[in-house]
């Protein structure tokens, strides 16, 4: 896998696929941004925070709204599922008033990324988002 560390985080008890990308994303070796907890289950919060403190990671939330959608596959609300390149971040938006707030918390917590929007209500409601969609390929 080309790394030295691997961190564990519980799975999602709706999550059907277990991929990290629609819950957490690595900033730096330090600090982690996940989806926020205040509507997820006790146990899950606390397992949840328990595996980042056993990795040494401090954590940001950015909004997760998919609590709100009508399809158990609709991946709408999911910020973190963003792309990020070298100069620039990819976030997906999904028309709604936590856009906003995902964008400012990125522009905040990434300041030397340059943040591009791009609608992804579409793509989303076939349950991913950007990160989802793209293929990171180390030739």
């Amino acid at each position: 896998l080309e790394t030295d560390q691997i961190y564990f985080l519980p799975t999602h008890g709706s999550d059907f696929i277990g991929h990290a990308d629609g819950m957490a994303h690595l900033i730096d070796d330090n600090t982690v941004i996940i989806n926020e907890l205040k509507n997820e289950p006790k146990a899950f919060r606390s397992d949840f925070k328990a595996a980042l403190r056993k990795a040494n990671l401090q954590y940001l939330e950015l909004p997760c709204t998919v609590k709100s959608n009508k399809t158990f596959l609709d991946a709408s609300g999911i910020y973190i599922n963003f792309l990020r390149l070298d100069d620039f971040i990819i976030l997906g938006t999904f028309n709604q008033q936590e856009d906003e707030l995902a964008y400012d918390t990125l522009t905040r917590v990434v300041p030397k990324h340059k943040i591009i929007t791009i609608n992804a209500s579409e793509v989303a409601r076939e349950g991913g988002v950007i990160n989802c969609i793209s293929w990171e390929y180390k030739y």
